[in-house]
């Protein structure tokens, strides 16, 4: 499964807002240059989703998408408060949830993540923390309590364990100090295992500051043997880290990716969305976010059924992934010629029982588009 992405990261902005809320009162892997890869393609084959009609099939919105251990298909729909299981196929197997405040309902699930053992994590700050759903899909309760400094864009990565990002804020005579961070949770409080780590002096009022180095930080990602793979945002360096359970760095790749500018029109964009989160919060604090002038060299990361790492560039309108393998040498690159100018923003799952898509902020309506490599 992905971890952080480029712009779309709704989760992490749901966080980074409700931190600010709580404030307020290149080359190969030796040096040489990379050989041309071999190119192959992500076709769009089926979606699901409908504008209007059946009501199984209408998302209020799409914040994030799983398979399941059987090939289905998890869409979290935040703003209806549920997950919606369907079959490989998209046919419709069951809801999950809803809106409220009693057993197995949410009251705003920003994210979730399949274990490894086939059970389900769904983060919800506002009813406690993080969730625990068994294999037959129902609500465990709150394993994970959290009433600040929630852990976002968790990825599983065995039986109990799950690498998200979060942020922590420590008051100081002067103000407080923020670190961002990407760590291992296993089914406890506290990061047992920190990967990626930044602290900066926080200050509410630099909300531009706050973004960077909360959503723009890092991507991550985790695979089945519980190795993370971490790559700093950047729009000017490409270059991911794989570090193994026990801290040993096990891959270290890099490419080198010239600067793209953003256009007027990604900017204005960008602000816009920024401010529609925020105000979907129900926050009333001023937003006066300005966004990098650049692309980043980085969206997300991903692992797929054969553990190669799939790279999701920030640089291109056309999502173009560079997929590696666990030896670090670059197999080929995927494009997604079907995306259209709104694929900049689209998100995705990877796994070993298929490929999809989302937009974060799509240009009709909320779908989730089944991918197949070819």
């Amino acid at each position: 499964m992905f971890g952080s992405s480029l712009r779309s990261r709704s989760e992490m902005v749901f966080a980074t807002g409700t931190i600010i809320v709580c404030l307020a009162p290149g080359c190969g892997t030796d040096g040489s240059a990379p050989a041309a890869p071999a190119a192959r393609t992500l076709s769009i084959v089926d979606s699901i989703g409908v504008a209007a009609g059946d009501s199984d099939y209408v998302f209020g919105s799409i914040d994030r998408v799983c398979f399941g251990e059987d090939g289905s298909i998890l869409v979290l729909d935040r703003i209806s408060c549920r997950i919606r299981v369907f079959d490989a196929e998209g046919g419709l197997v069951r809801t999950v949830g809803g809106y409220g405040e009693g057993p197995g309902e949410y009251m705003n699930p920003t994210d979730m993540a399949v274990l490894g053992d086939g059970r389900i994590i769904v983060c919800d700050i506002f009813s406690g923390g993080v969730h625990l759903l068994g294999t037959d899909l129902v609500d465990q309760g709150v394993r994970l309590p959290f009433y600040s400094d929630p852990p976002f864009q968790p990825v599983g990565t065995s039986d109990s364990s799950f690498v998200a990002g979060q942020l922590l804020v420590e008051p100081t005579p002067d103000g407080a100090d923020a670190t961002f961070l990407v760590g291992r949770f296993d089914l406890s409080q506290e990061a047992s295992a920190v990967y990626f780590e930044r602290t900066w002096e926080a200050d509410p009022t630099r909300f531009t500051e706050i973004v960077d180095n909360v959503m723009h930080s890092a991507a991550w990602t985790a695979d089945a043997s519980g190795n993370v793979y971490c790559a700093p945002i950047s729009f000017d360096s490409y270059e991911i880290t794989g570090t193994a359970p026990d801290g040993t760095e096990i891959l270290r790749v890099s490419l080198p990716v010239e600067r793209v500018p953003r256009t007027p029109e990604e900017i204005a964009d960008e602000k816009a969305f920024i401010d529609r989160r925020i105000e979907s919060m129900g926050s009333s604090l001023a937003v006066d976010y300005e966004p990098s002038p650049w692309r980043y060299q980085i969206s997300q990361l991903g692992i797929d059924g054969d553990g190669n790492l799939w790279v999701l560039r920030g640089t291109t309108e056309t999502p173009t992934f560079d997929v590696w393998d666990a030896g670090g040498n670059r197999l080929y690159t995927v494009t997604v010629p079907g995306a259209g100018a709104d694929g900049i923003y689209w998100r995705f799952a990877i796994g070993g029982q298929g490929i999809a898509a989302w937009s974060d902020d799509p240009v009709d309506y909320p779908k989730v588009y089944l991918l197949e490599l070819r």
